[in-house]
């Protein structure tokens, strides 16, 4: 997770399927990026643990409050934290709740069309462009059956379906809802006032809110690494071995032969059998332009008249409609202090917080101070000095 040429590596393939900011990436393109933004979140909730479990800023806690809560709800009793610090959190809160909705809500369309296509084989037929024999499914041979399967499979171009089969994406997913799970149990012992509560509050709530829980995400993210590991070891796919699929997930955005029965166990057990758990009206109702993900209309038009901070998660007007405010109103606002990177054109928003602040210290420790989380270099974008 801490790999130093992990991001510069994934940066490198995700900027050659980039055009501009207001044009979708390329299939290829988005795996990377998806899995870099997927990295800054777990390091991001890993470092925020860290300093709890180091006491930054600590005060002498009240043994009487310290309960059955958990060792996150008695970390917390130690820390006081700056608004801006549980402001980041809450922006990547939300921001990997709805990507876990996204995917989710893309699994449950996949098992659907999956299950309707095999029990369809005119329909398959048809949309595969391949002749094969109308037979009853009773009678039909499991080289048959597994040739549908590889052909279905293999038409399948999903974001979510290679961010989950892909080992090193489902290990940041794995350390995000650890960190999810760490931070909604303190709630109710983390001594904070203020904005900070206020803001530690809303992630409460949004957590507690969630039409899926966190738990159900692990259940899904275990079964996944159970599938996976099984299919591995029943190809005869060792240590030596595994570097391949992993690459061809990663490089090229397909799924390799090998991980062909383990789609199918996902999509036809390992989600269905969550569906009790699921508020699937929920997950599919969600707008999920703000990820960046899509290339629909709704994700066009929001990308050409919003931004959002890379670093924060947070959504604000794009520059040219702040600036025609501005403009107009002859003032500037300094938490408007644009930062755009060089390599990615994503912005952070605000100035930077007072050295003494936990924010501050993240945000050093990070490296982000001087580049985005791609490891290009910040350009400043708005001047009031000048």
């Amino acid at each position: 997770m801490s790999h130093q040429y992990l991001p510069k590596c994934l940066s490198v393939q995700a900027a050659l399927g980039f055009i501009d900011k207001y044009k979708s990436r390329n299939f290829a393109s988005n795996v990377p990026w998806t899995i870099l933004q997927l990295r800054h979140a777990s390091v991001l909730y890993a470092l925020f643990l860290q300093y709890l479990k180091g006491g930054v800023q600590a005060e002498p806690p009240d043994a009487g409050k310290i309960s059955t809560c958990g060792k996150y709800a008695e970390l917390f009793l130690t820390v006081r934290f700056d608004a801006d610090a549980i402001r980041i959190l809450l922006g990547n809160t939300k921001w990997a709740l709805d990507l876990l909705h996204y995917v989710l809500n893309d699994l449950l369309d996949l098992a659907d069309d999956l299950e309707s296509l095999l029990s369809d084989q005119e329909a398959f037929a048809q949309k595969c462009q391949y002749t094969i024999p109308l037979i009853s499914t009773s009678n039909q041979s499991h080289g048959h059956f597994l040739l549908i399967l590889f052909v279905a499979v293999k038409t399948i171009s999903s974001l979510p379906l290679i961010i989950l089969l892909s080992s090193m994406s489902r290990a940041f997913l794995r350390f995000i809802c650890r960190g999810l799970r760490g931070i909604q149990a303190g709630y109710a012992t983390a001594p904070l006032t203020g904005d900070a509560g206020v803001y530690y509050a809303e992630i409460y709530r949004t957590l507690d809110t969630s039409p899926v829980r966190i738990d159900v995400y692990e259940k899904l993210l275990a079964g996944v690494d159970s599938t996976v590991r099984h299919v591995y070891h029943g190809a005869g796919f060792g240590d030596n071995e595994r570097p391949g699929p992993e690459k061809e997930l990663l490089v090229n955005g397909r799924i390799p032969p090998v991980l062909v029965t383990a789609v199918s166990t996902i999509l036809r057990q390992t989600v269905p059998a969550l569906k009790p758990d699921i508020d699937r009206m929920a997950i599919y109702m969600g707008d999920y332009s703000w990820l960046g993900l899509g290339s629909d209309r709704r994700a066009e038009l929001y990308r050409r008249t919003r931004d959002v901070d890379i670093i924060k998660k947070i959504p604000f007007r794009s520059t040219a409609s702040a600036g025609s405010d501005e403009t107009q109103s002859g003032k500037h606002n300094p938490s408007q202090v644009r930062r755009r990177c060089v390599r990615c054109c994503e912005i952070m928003c605000g100035a930077y917080p007072p050295r003494p602040q936990l924010s501050s210290r993240m945000m050093y420790k990070l490296g982000y101070v001087r580049y985005c989380i791609c490891g290009g270099g910040w350009t400043l974008e708005s001047d009031f000095h000048r």
